[in-house]
């Protein structure tokens, strides 16, 4: 097999940053379906949610624009004078009760299929699933199945010979999970192409 780094057309990296620092075209994050009295947000969902001044749950909780069924998109420009990231779209998880790799990897494909029709090149992704509560998967088998997902959507949008907009793609990690993040961006790329071809 060729060095990894000729498997990695999108670029793919770890950024350790919250969704709420990072400053680029546009914040993917996951949120799982909305359920009536749903715990409070912890971690990057929080940081990015106060960092829009509360923009997201008004959207899930008071608008009800964005339930969070799997593949459910919802985009919107960061009001002024929030957080550094330009734009930010949400895309559904599906039950929490639910969640597998599998959903993982359906998460990644539907993030990539959807940012690629923005034209954004430079797109972040905050999973937020260990924030949620997910607790069987650690970060490394949640890295796998979503780099497995992205290249799928990536490989779809090849074999219908259409336009790839995005030219580098961060999924971002907390500090505490960096290492996870990285050896599960390595092991996915393998392990994707190792079944593919």
């Amino acid at each position: 097999m060729k060095d990894i780094k000729d498997k990695n057309p999108l670029q793919l990296e770890i950024l350790v940053q919250g969704p709420g620092e990072a400053e680029k075209d546009l914040i993917i994050a996951g949120f799982f379906e909305y359920e009536e009295n749903e715990p409070e947000l912890i971690g990057g969902a929080k940081q990015l949610n106060d960092g829009l001044q509360g923009k997201v749950m008004h959207i899930r909780r008071t608008a009800k624009r964005f339930v969070g069924q799997l593949g459910e998109t919802y985009l919107f420009r960061s009001p002024a004078n929030t957080i550094p990231g330009k734009n930010v779209m949400l895309v559904g998880l599906g039950p929490l009760k639910d969640f597998n790799v599998e959903t993982a990897k359906a998460f990644g494909t539907a993030a990539f299929l959807r940012a690629n029709m923005t034209n954004f090149t430079e797109v972040c992704l905050a999973p937020e699933i260990k924030d949620a509560g997910v607790n069987p998967y650690d970060g490394h088998a949640v890295t796998i199945a979503l780099i497995e997902g992205i290249m799928l959507g990536y490989q779809k949008r090849l074999a219908n010979n259409e336009k790839i907009t995005i030219k580098k793609f961060f999924l971002l990690a907390g500090k505490a999970n960096e290492e996870n993040a990285r050896n599960g961006l390595r092991d996915g790329l393998r392990h994707f192409y190792h079944t593919k071809y």
